[in-house]
């Protein structure tokens, strides 16, 4: 990732599908160190739409 200190980590990652929220475990890659606070953005708003 251009302008992006990366880090390498197997991540669960949470995924939508049809209003279902679900997670695709273990996914090995370079990934920017600020994807996880989108990740968490992401999660709290799944969170938001489960209730």
């Amino acid at each position: 990732m251009r302008g992006c200190v990366t880090v390498h980590e197997v991540r669960d990652l949470p995924y939508i599908y049809k209003d279902q929220s679900t997670i695709i475990p273990a996914n090995e890659a370079e990934y920017c160190r600020r994807y996880g606070e989108l990740l968490d953005a992401f999660q709290k708003k799944v969170n938001s739409l489960n209730r």
